[in-house]
């Protein structure tokens, strides 16, 4: 009988508009058109795009890749990687596509004197007005105060924006885990659903999927960033877009999953899908699956 690959449930036991979907194994916005599943219902499917394909996809080291290549996401539009930081004094400067950099007004206020920035002196009038008016102050005054003003003049100003780019390994690591794991069902097919390791990557990313990992993400088990060999090979590979999954036993009998994204040394992944690789017959074929990346860049 056919079961959600991670609520377990069947189509009878669907509730509130429940039902099956695509599942894209690589997330689509990371260019994958092709790679998918067809056993994970919509509610599931629902809590993989939100907890966990979201806070990989949204990286700021990811969306540098994506807006490179023209990736769009759900929202149909490429992401901006720079369009928000802070410049020295931790003020928010926003960046356009044009990589324009443009300051948020703000206001800063030290005892009697009041600080207006914006950026064009008309919005800093306005911002000034507004203030002055929740002083209770009348158009009257307020234009006197305006008068004391000396002469405004633009200034140019060329910040330094500076980004956060920390990385929570363990939200990296359940990304590369439900893609394994669902990649290791569509090459097992539903016997890999009784393995014992199976069941446990199950529970880890269906908690995940409802939300109790949202705040703070736990080890994620069976993940490792991938051997220093595949790192060295993968440099050799600059300019090849595609991501490859490759299926193989190791040396203790283990069934791993390589993830590399973007053929990228930081994206790539080793993940432990079984511990008894022998029971598998896929396993001694060691399928290698290449997912080219359909990309729009200009």
């Amino acid at each position: 009988m056919r079961r959600c690959i991670f609520c377990g449930r069947t189509e009878a036991e669907f509730i509130d508009g429940n039902k099956w979907t695509e599942e894209h194994i690589i997330p689509e916005s990371l260019g994958n058109e092709t790679l998918k599943i067809y056993d994970v219902c919509k509610k599931c499917n629902s809590g993989l795009g939100t907890y966990v394909d979201k806070y990989f996809v949204d990286h700021m080291l990811v969306k540098i890749i994506r807006q490179d290549l023209g990736l769009k996401g759900q929202s149909g539009e490429v992401p901006n990687a720079f369009k928000e930081g802070r410049d020295k004094d931790g003020h928010l400067i926003r960046v356009d596509m044009n990589y324009k950099p443009h300051i948020v007004q703000y206001v800063e206020q030290n005892e009697n004197k009041i600080k207006f920035v914006a950026s064009s002196i008309e919005e800093a009038k306005k911002m000034a007005y507004k203030k002055l008016k929740r002083m209770n102050m009348t158009d009257e005054q307020i234009e006197s105060e305006f008068k004391k003003i000396p002469n405004i003049k633009n200034a140019e100003y060329q910040p330094e924006i500076g980004y956060d780019i920390t990385v929570e390994f363990n939200r990296f690591y359940m990304e590369a885990l439900k893609i394994a794991y669902e990649y290791a069902i569509y090459k097992l097919g539903d016997i890999y659903l009784e393995d014992v390791t199976a069941k446990k990557i199950k529970e880890y990313l269906y908690r995940a999927i409802r939300g109790e990992m949202k705040e703070e993400c736990e080890e994620c088990p069976n993940v490792c960033v991938a051997p220093e060999f595949i790192g060295k090979m993968l440099s050799q590979a600059k300019g090849i877009n595609c991501h490859m999954l490759f299926m193989h036993p190791d040396a203790k009998n283990k069934l791993i999953v390589q993830v590399m994204l973007f053929l990228n040394p930081i994206f790539s992944f080793s993940v432990c899908i079984s511990e008894n690789a022998s029971q598998y017959k896929m396993a001694k074929e060691l399928p290698v699956e290449i997912v080219d990346i359909k990309y729009e860049r200009k």
